[in-house]
């Protein structure tokens, strides 16, 4: 099922001030006195204007911009270079914070707590220093000794950990609120802070331990029908009311997104009270429905995967002694063929999912477009992006029915094309050093989106060998700082890519370097599944000159073949080449499953 290219409503502004049979009318008024000519030409009868009123704007706590108030006096005594610290913190370094401003909402989680909580003060001041001393993308100052700025943002990094102590313990003793929302903004800014100083072990810790704290709070306080059930679930807001309700979002987003990077299930289950309207009001109330949506598609493709690989235990003899991440890329081969019918259960489930999706799509085709909104848009379409892939293929059996997606592809790269080059990071001209990486980002601008997620899809679904190559280069530029590393990232795929289109020219006859359309690639030159392999050998396999690439493809009978690979991995400045001699990675070349001698009571498709 190809995604439906829907009309969206033509962005107009609305008539709020013309003649009332011009507004009643929904036209654009000429304002001409005492009758406007518009009436005039439409034979209507111009029922006059109104007098000149000014709304005073309603109160919005939740929209608020702390960073252009000042701030008055802070929760404890500070010296005068925390006080600068903060104060840039405040003035700069929050929009240069990991993730989307947007989604994580930096200043309205942090800023309200300045004038209360010395933790989150420390905390700031930490991720300022940090900023100036160690990330080379920050702006350069006179004078500024970044030495020193790394020893001064570690020093406030342990006064946060002390400062939070008093936090934990009143937590402790009495759930209070306050305490739990101060304990979890400093969880997410030292989750921020090892995310750029690049130890994302630390970071990890900090996020587990941030989203016990949130399940803890929300399952002790009592709200009407909302809040957290036992097994990981929350319940969103479309509209955040309160601290909370942005903190419980924002660890939703970064579980979903740091989960699927790290190949495991999320903690947190999101769930949204209510049915998708027929138009979404907000982009935000779209992204609440679809972190829901995303949740049922992660549980679905589970079942999935638990129903092919009882199939392959019960019909394959060498099932148990296959390598345990070779097995896993067949069962997951495998889980497209699956006949869904012996479980109508999840069947049923597969078709409400595409239901749903469709449901969504629509509700989100009637939001307008706002200008100032286009890229927070970029998120939400990623997502959505991702999970109709998903969703519309699970059950293809080969890779040549992709190519119905190859507009979809083309719109969500040219997106996130617009996305990157609005967040380049700045790069001080006066810096003489040779940069370490290519990134070209701010760092870890992408953590908590669906970004890269989607270009991952792109490059793996989608056979146009332009479009693939662009993603690829996209990918290639993203400062994953803390979370990946998009060299190693980008050359996997480029391995991935010169492979399949190395198998297509071989079959075809094309001479070296040909460039494909998604119809010229067989079928069986395509690879079905891929992945990293022995990610888990080392902690810091992305750091490494070279990789392992799982991957299957379909032999002429249609069954499921496991190969391996080494790849290279070029870094800048590297003396390393292509023609470095890579070391074994101790996979078999080929792997498939042996069927069983089938039983004459039971047969299998």
């Amino acid at each position: 099922m190809t995604i439906p290219l829907l009309r969206r409503r033509a962005k107009h502004a609305k008539v709020r001030t013309g003649c009332r049979t011009c507004r009643d009318r929904h036209v654009k008024c000429d304002e001409q006195r005492p009758t406007c000519k518009r009436c005039e030409d439409a034979g209507k009868a111009c029922a006059g204007y109104d007098a000149a009123q000014v709304c005073p704007p309603k109160p919005q706590l939740a929209r608020q911009n702390p960073t252009l108030r000042s701030l008055a006096s802070f929760a404890c005594p500070l010296t005068s270079r925390e006080k600068h610290a903060v104060d840039f913190f405040r003035l700069r370094a929050i929009h240069q914070m990991p993730g989307s401003s947007w989604l994580l909402a930096w200043d309205r989680l942090v800023l309200p707590l300045f004038q209360t909580e010395p933790a989150v003060l420390h905390a700031a001041a930490a991720l300022a220093s940090l900023q100036r001393g160690l990330i080379p993308l920050s702006p350069a100052f006179d004078g500024v000794d970044q030495a020193e700025d790394l020893r001064f943002a570690l020093e406030q990094y342990n006064r946060t950990i002390s400062s939070l102590g008093a936090n934990i313990e009143l937590l402790e003793k009495q759930r209070s609120a306050s305490a739990a929302e101060a304990v979890l903004v400093v969880s997410l800014l030292l989750f921020a802070f090892e995310l750029l100083h690049g130890n994302e072990s630390r970071a990890s810790i900090h996020l587990r331990g941030g989203m016990k704290v949130l399940m803890q709070q929300l399952q002790s306080t009592p709200r009407t029908n909302e809040g957290a059930s036992e097994g990981g679930e929350v319940v969103l807001r479309a509209e955040p009311r309160s601290l909370m309700d942005l903190l419980t979002h924002g660890f939703v987003r970064l579980d979903a997104d740091l989960s699927l990077l790290a190949g495991q299930s999320p903690t947190l289950y999101p769930t949204v009270n209510g049915q998708i309207p027929s138009a979404f009001s907000s982009l935000r109330e779209a992204a609440v429905h679809l972190d829901a949506i995303e949740r049922d598609v992660g549980d679905t493709w589970c079942e999935m995967f638990k129903l092919a690989e009882e199939y392959v235990y019960q019909s394959y003899e060498n099932a148990e002694t296959v390598n345990e991440e070779i097995l896993e890329l067949l069962i997951i081969a495998k889980s497209r063929t699956i006949p869904l019918d012996s479980a109508p259960e999840v069947e049923r489930k597969t078709e409400k999912i595409t239901a749903t999706l469709t449901q969504w799509m629509f509700a989100f085709a009637a939001l307008p477009i706002a200008g100032e909104k286009r890229l927070e848009r970029i998120l939400v379409e990623a997502q959505f992006f991702c999970l109709w892939m998903t969703a519309g293929t699970w059950q293809d059996e080969d890779e040549q029915p992709t190519d119905r997606f190859l507009d979809q592809c083309k719109h969500m790269l040219d997106s996130i094309a617009l996305y990157v080059k609005r967040h380049q990071a700045f790069i001080a001209e006066s810096g003489s050093e040779t940069p370490e990486t290519t990134a070209q980002t701010q760092p870890a601008f992408a953590v908590g989106t669906a970004l890269g997620p989607a270009l991952r899809v792109i490059i793996e679904r989608c056979r146009d060998s332009l479009l693939r190559r662009q993603a690829i280069s996209l990918l290639r530029g993203m400062n994953m700082r803390g979370v990946h590393d998009a060299e190693f990232l980008a050359s996997f795929y480029e391995a991935l890519v010169d492979l399949e289109e190395s198998q297509a020219r071989d079959m075809l006859g094309q001479p070296a370097h040909a460039l494909f359309q998604c119809h010229h690639i067989p079928s069986a030159a395509r690879i079905l599944e891929s992945r990293i392999g022995n990610p888990e050998l080392y902690d810091d396999f992305y750091h490494r000159p070279y990789g392992h690439m799982l991957y299957i493809t379909l032999d002429a009978e249609g069954e499921a073949q496991a190969h391996s690979q080494v790849f290279f991995v070029p870094r800048p400045g590297s003396p390393a080449s292509v023609n470095t001699v890579l070391p074994g990675h101790g996979f078999p070349e080929v792997s498939t499953l042996a069927p069983t001698a089938p039983s004459p009571s039971k047969s299998h498709t």
